[in-house]
């Protein structure tokens, strides 16, 4: 299944972390990258050495320009490297579908530019996939287990359980502002264990004054249509989270908004039956 997977959806879909090597160095440098599909949550890490280095996302950019040839679209990304605070370094790299290309790393201290190669893992992937938000290690499974380990700054460690997996499925890492505070938090998918038409979500909430993340939890008090929160979507210009699920021929919706302390509150649902 991993493998059909791999097959089936771009690279970075997942939270794939992948591997790369310097061309043209006397000795090679070699390190690993990984993002979630949208750029955010990235870091890089450097072979032989332990520590995530965080990478703040500089530009993303979607090239759909050739899908009439059809040909697949481009994805590119640069990131500023944040070393101690300070931004040391700039990466960058172009993917497109299977595809890791132009990939290289612009030291600020002497504006040298190093070029490397994406690197096949010859191993298994092992379905492991880490987010770094706000100097919080993310670790959770794309396929087989339910996992999620927080790793945080002052060396605690939370481990929880997410929503299981159905049979053949593979979990998805997101990283956006779901409680419309201005600060990124993070959420895993997982396809709905029916017909897998819509994906159910585990929103954690960031704090930046206790500096750690809590789980987003359904009212209690509505008349809730979809069992859980899926397919979330975020509405900015309404500061709502708006949820969809499958019933029948029909697509039932249900709103959310925050109430003045952060809770969240249902505010009505509707169907739509196209």
């Amino acid at each position: 299944m991993k493998l059909l997977l791999c097959l089936l959806f771009p690279l970075a879909v997942f939270g794939q972390p992948f591997n790369f090597k310097s061309t043209g160095t006397k000795k090679p440098i070699e390190l690993t990258l990984g993002w979630v599909a949208n750029g955010k949550g990235a870091y890089v890490l450097y072979k032989g050495k332990t520590e995530l280095i965080p990478l703040k996302l500089k530009s993303y950019k979607r090239d759909t320009s050739k899908r009439s040839d059809p040909q697949p679209d481009v994805d590119s990304y640069k990131w500023e490297e944040m070393y101690q605070g300070k931004v040391t370094g700039e990466y960058g790299v172009t993917v497109m579908l299977k595809s890791i290309s132009d990939m290289y790393y612009i030291r600020h201290s002497d504006g040298k530019r190093f070029s490397f190669n994406y690197v096949e893992d010859t191993k298994s992937y092992d379905g492991k996939a880490t987010v770094l938000l706000h100097g919080v290690r993310l670790d959770y499974a794309v396929y087989d287990t339910d996992e999620l380990r927080f790793g945080y700054p002052d060396r605690s460690i939370k481990d929880l359980s997410l929503t299981a997996l159905p049979d053949g499925g593979a979990r998805r890492a997101v990283v956006a502002d779901y409680n419309f505070d201005g600060i990124d938090d993070v959420a895993f998918s997982v396809p709905d264990g029916g017909m897998g038409v819509y994906r159910i979500y585990d929103i954690f909430i960031y704090n930046p004054v206790s500096k750690k993340f809590t789980q987003l939890q359904l009212p209690k008090v509505g008349k809730m249509v979809c069992d859980g929160l899926c397919d979330v979507r975020i509405d900015k210009k309404h500061k709502q989270l708006t949820t969809s699920c499958r019933g029948g021929a029909s697509w039932h919706m249900d709103y959310y908004r925050y109430d003045k302390v952060g809770k969240l509150v249902w505010l009505k649902s509707g169907t739509d039956n196209k």
